[in-house]
């Protein structure tokens, strides 16, 4: 059940698109009010969610991708509440922002079908695919950048948290 915004309103149901941002949220935002006044953003729902979209769209996403990761870690951190969030900005659909704060959220990649998905319980993915889903929890509290060149192949980056799926901040 939503905790804001009824369901029959199909503004208020997941996936969002918010400019140039798509993406899915589990969680609760407690002070989207107030980042709505803050940034002077227009809504165009009743939902929570619909902030966390509105804070990314304000975001350039072509910066290298540490200082685009520590741009999204800033704006995730004036977000009070529990929070899973994958989200898309369509100006660079080759990246994807995963943050796990608070929820639960495990992601798979299936090199068979080149594709990665997510899940809020491990054992959904485990059911899924079998035993090679094995360590696939994200950190939390943890922001991640998946680019979906380097997928397939890990990351290997120096001084820097990484998983075998992307870079991020924990």
């Amino acid at each position: 059940k939503p905790a804001k915004g009824d369901p029959r309103n199909d503004s208020n149901n997941q996936t969002m698109l918010i400019g140039n941002v798509v993406g899915v949220h589990s969680g609760s935002i407690r002070n989207d009010e107030e980042l709505f006044r803050r940034f002077g953003f227009r809504r165009r729902a009743e939902v929570d969610s619909e902030v966390i979209y509105h804070m990314l769209n304000r975001l350039e996403p072509d910066p290298e991708p540490w200082e685009y990761l520590t741009q999204v870690a800033q704006a995730i951190e004036m977000m009070d509440g529990k929070k899973a969030i994958m989200a898309v900005d369509l100006r660079r659909p080759d990246r994807m922002i995963v943050v796990k704060d608070g929820s639960p959220l495990c992601v798979h990649y299936e090199r068979r079908w080149d594709a990665l998905f997510f899940s809020s319980r491990y054992i959904f993915l485990r059911k899924a695919f079998g035993r090679q889903v094995v360590t696939e929890a994200l950190p939390t509290p943890g922001i991640m950048l998946f680019e979906a060149w380097r997928i397939p192949e890990g990351c290997r980056y120096k001084d820097r948290s990484v998983s075998r799926f992307g870079i991020g901040i924990e």
